[in-house]
């Protein structure tokens, strides 16, 4: 494909950058760098519109630095090109043309790499603001379970009192069924599945005897299932947002 006509110098460095980018954005699993790199390097060349993974991996800083690394790569290949010009005893028409093409070539690509650039401050930013929204609801819920367990077991002491607990923060491609399908797949005899929606909490049980998942609609229900007594599997927690992608 070609992005500038006439330079096929600067498409064989794109090309590379394409992929690199590309393979950022798997690597990442986060949308909203997709999104972002989608809308700013358009003009250039196309890149993953989705995140299709489950394990987010963002790091800021070493985007900021392939980014930079670009910009490198566009100025090496102008200043090659400007090499090989010098070897010639007279310049043709065709040539300085060329080189001014590039040159412009050059200072637009290295514009769109600064926007890039300055883009990815909002991303972590954005990012972050997701991450602290979420912080204190988990938190709570977590001092929850704590407190029902310490009450069952008569108990004092902080979360690390669970013998056994795996928990599941929901929020990765999609918005409650996949988790919450995937969750009682893998639940064994006398494991507890808690499911924090968006304006309510739903307490699921496994019975160590029937092997049927009880569900209760609140904490109250909950803590009258005299099974608990006996109860020795693990505990899921399960976390609605209100967009994929917000934390893993």
């Amino acid at each position: 494909m070609s992005y500038y006509e006439g330079c096929p110098e600067l498409d064989a460095v794109l090309n590379k950058h394409k992929a690199s980018a590309n393979s950022m954005l798997s690597t990442a699993q986060s949308q909203l760098l997709c999104d972002t790199f989608s809308k700013v390097l358009a003009y250039l060349f196309s890149t993953n519109e989705s995140a299709e993974g489950d394990v987010l991996n963002l790091n800021v800083e070493k985007v900021k630095t392939k980014i930079s690394k670009w910009k490198k790569d566009i100025d090496d290949c102008l200043e090659s090109f400007k090499e090989s010009l010098q070897g010639k005893d007279e310049l043709t028409d065709e040539d300085r043309y060329k080189q001014r093409l590039m040159e412009e070539n050059v200072k637009e690509i290295k514009k769109i790499y600064d926007k890039l650039r300055e883009e990815m401050d909002g991303v972590e930013l954005d990012f972050q603001n997701a991450v602290r929204t979420y912080r204190s609801p988990i938190r709570q819920a977590l001092n929850d379970i704590s407190m029902l367990y310490d009450s069952e077991n008569n108990v004092k002491g902080d979360f690390s009192g669970f013998e056994n607990v795996s928990v599941y923060v929901h929020g990765i491609e999609d918005r409650g069924k996949g988790f919450k399908d995937s969750v009682r797949k893998i639940a064994e005899e006398g494991d507890l599945i808690i499911h924090i929606m968006d304006d309510s909490e739903e307490y699921q049980y496994v019975d160590v005897k029937t092997k049927e998942i009880k569900v209760y609609n609140n904490l109250s229900e909950l803590q009258k299932e005299t099974s608990l007594e006996d109860i020795k599997g693990r505990l899921h927690i399960i976390y609605d947002t209100e967009n994929r992608n917000e934390h893993r």
